[in-house]
């Protein structure tokens, strides 16, 4: 280890074997700050109740990288008694026992479920402050209960702290599906804007949330996520559409399974050529659409995957689909894998707000089309065209000149240079 590097320690619940996008942010970071001659170390818990799990993502780990797991209550096991297997989010159970939990969580568990993993996170970074020098703490949530850890620590040791949000915290969508009561909705804002105000430094991954959180802090920055390297693959011989990762009942696109089974109805050609790959977890409602709109002969389902193996089925469709959350506030946040879905360089179906933020930034890097979750006709003739280009023989590939700046070596740069700055 470099004696003379700059210690920054993160805070982060996810991590490997955590699976999911949301892990990737900082286990690259953490990377690429490595080889920028920083001395990254990672706290995070031992025995966390990850919904994904990616044991391929730990190969990626410097293996210089200090990792420090700290065992807390997770009472998230708990949550998942009566759970169906399929199934696992708390927020879409039905029946008395479900609904009583989803009451206990929004109304006792501040900030969130994680909470009782703040105390002993703080007295372990306390008692490693002790015997050695952190120059800057990074907490990146949610769950947001991180920066709870933050707040404690910059109140105790005053040492330099970066916010990391990679979602919005008083207004995610999960907080307002668990019908929280407005004693408790102010009780987050007030905490969030608590975070904000001692904060030394803020990034956030989008600019909507920029834009709202400098009105508080000054220091706020975006800082997108962005993907590894480009990714190269054989396109598929059929007319593929592929979707990876999670999808709850809260992003079922209703109108696109209807479009596709209009499709598949009325052209025998796009009947024969077509196949859609879902992989990964998802709300039984989907398949439930997917059956009523005769689309089952097409659709084929497979179980989370790790990183590593996603990449032959990404590179090799002819268009891939990105669902935000059907929510108002939904324009704030720009998925961590849609930077993925860039690097494969094929075109991008998204359903979501075309006003928001993942929508401009498509527009921007022109990788593709977001629609409205009500929207049918303009998204039946999109997926036309595309598929008459497939019948022409047409190469999808898509330009990747203008993906660059969201390469996560780039990025990592920007990150190095506002901790530079943070702790000047």
């Amino acid at each position: 280890m470099d004696t003379n590097a700059k210690t920054v320690l993160i805070v982060t619940y996810y991590w490997p074997p955590a699976g999911g996008s949301g892990v990737q942010r900082w286990l690259y970071f953490a990377n690429e700050l490595k080889q920028l001659g920083w001395n990254p170390v990672i706290v995070t818990q031992k025995n966390a109740a990850y919904p994904l799990r990616d044991e391929s993502l730990e190969d990626k780990i410097d293996k210089s990288i200090e990792v420090h797991r700290v065992r807390g209550w997770e009472p998230f096991k708990i949550a998942q008694i009566g759970a169906s297997s399929r199934q696992q989010d708390l927020l879409t159970q039905k029946g008395l026992w479900h609904s009583f939990k989803r009451w206990v969580r929004a109304e006792y568990f501040f900030p969130d479920a994680r909470m009782f993993w703040i105390a002993p996170v703080v007295r372990f970074v306390q008692q490693y402050a002790t015997r050695h020098k952190i120059d800057a703490l990074i907490t990146t949530g949610p769950p947001h209960s991180a920066h709870m850890i933050g707040y404690r620590l910059k109140k105790t040791r005053n040492i330099p702290w970066l916010v990391d949000f990679r979602d919005p915290w008083s207004d995610f969508f999960q907080n307002k599906r668990l019908s929280m009561s407005k004693r408790m909705q102010k009780k987050h804002l007030h905490w969030q804007s608590i975070v904000l105000k001692n904060a030394d430094f803020v990034t956030v991954t989008s600019p909507s949330l920029k834009q709202k959180f400098q009105l508080i802090n000054t220091n706020c920055k975006l800082l997108t996520n962005g993907y590894e390297s480009l990714l190269k693959g054989i396109q598929s011989e059929s007319f593929s559409i592929v979707y990876t990762g999670v999808m709850k009942a809260i992003q079922n696109p209703e109108n696109l399974w209807k479009v596709l089974g209009e499709l598949v109805r009325e052209n025998n050609d796009f009947a024969s050529d077509f196949s859609i790959h879902l992989i990964g977890d998802f709300d039984e409602t989907i398949s439930k659409n997917i059956l009523s709109e005769g689309l089952q002969v097409h659709s084929t389902f497979y179980e989370y995957m790790p990183k590593s193996s996603l990449e032959p089925y990404i590179t090799s469709a002819h268009m891939l689909l990105m669902v935000s959350v059907n929510d108002e506030d939904s324009y704030q946040i720009i998925p961590g894998k849609l930077f993925e879905y860039m690097a494969a360089c094929r075109p991008i179906l998204a359903i979501g707000n075309p006003d928001g933020d993942m929508a401009s930034l498509m527009n921007k890097t022109k990788t593709g089309q977001v629609f409205d979750y009500s929207e049918k006709q303009l998204l039946k003739e999109y997926i036309m065209q595309a598929y008459k280009r497939f019948k022409k023989g047409e190469d999808p590939t898509a330009s990747n000149s203008y993906i660059a700046p969201y390469k996560r070596s780039e990025l990592a740069k920007q990150l190095s240079e506002h901790l530079t700055q943070m702790i000047s």
